[in-house]
């Protein structure tokens, strides 16, 4: 895809002090206009899409290494509602320190004045694809995926899931095609709904 951009300051900007178009400056806002860093990010691939946010594969120049960048979707980007809650969302799982949750990199705002932030990318198949191939009767998955290992992953997403429940953050979007296999690592967040008393994922 080749598209690059660099890593800018948002909590603020996506606050009301900014706006988020590359330059300009809210009225009234009281901030100045601002400029990106050097191009940081080089996109190379799209890896999937939620109700609010596309996931993508990129390309980190400066660690000179891939990770995977949720982007707000461009039809609410320019919303401040929906700015707040993907804000909202890389702060709750940044706070999230568990092996099953792949941990926040980074946040900021594409030149076009989009919302995302950087995870660590999880390579391999998802649940979803294991539980297809094992419904289709692969021989191959069936052998690697007995009902012991697939117990085992089940044991490991509910720990999981009781991390994060511990912490006030709740998944609103849990499914297969969402659980990294066989790190079991959940991911692809969804929306959250203020920090306090509850967060919703």
């Amino acid at each position: 895809m080749g598209d690059a951009f660099g890593r800018m300051s948002v909590v603020a900007r996506v606050g009301g002090e900014l706006d988020t178009r590359q330059g300009e400056a809210v009225p009234g806002g009281g901030g100045a206009a601002f400029t990106p860093a050097a191009q940081k990010y080089e996109t190379e691939a799209s890896i999937g899409q939620g109700g609010m946010g596309e996931v993508l594969l990129v390309s980190d120049r400066d660690l000179m290494r891939q990770v995977a960048m949720k982007v707000l979707r461009e039809e609410v980007a320019g919303s401040k509602a929906h700015r707040l809650k993907f804000v909202a969302e890389a702060q709750a799982t940044s706070q999230l320190e568990h092996p099953g949750i792949p941990p926040v990199h980074d946040i900021g705002i594409t030149p076009e004045g989009r919302v995302y932030f950087t995870m660590k990318l999880v390579r391999g198949r998802t649940l979803g694809e294991v539980v297809k191939d094992l419904v289709l009767g692969a021989r191959a998955v069936r052998r690697e995926y007995t009902l012991h290992k697939l117990v085992s992953i089940l044991e490991k997403i509910t720990e999981t899931l009781h991390f994060a429940h511990e912490r006030g953050v709740i998944h609103r979007d849990l499914k297969p095609e969402n659980i990294g296999s066989p790190q079991s690592r959940v991911g692809r967040t969804g929306q959250h709904s203020p920090p306090q008393p509850t967060r919703q994922v």
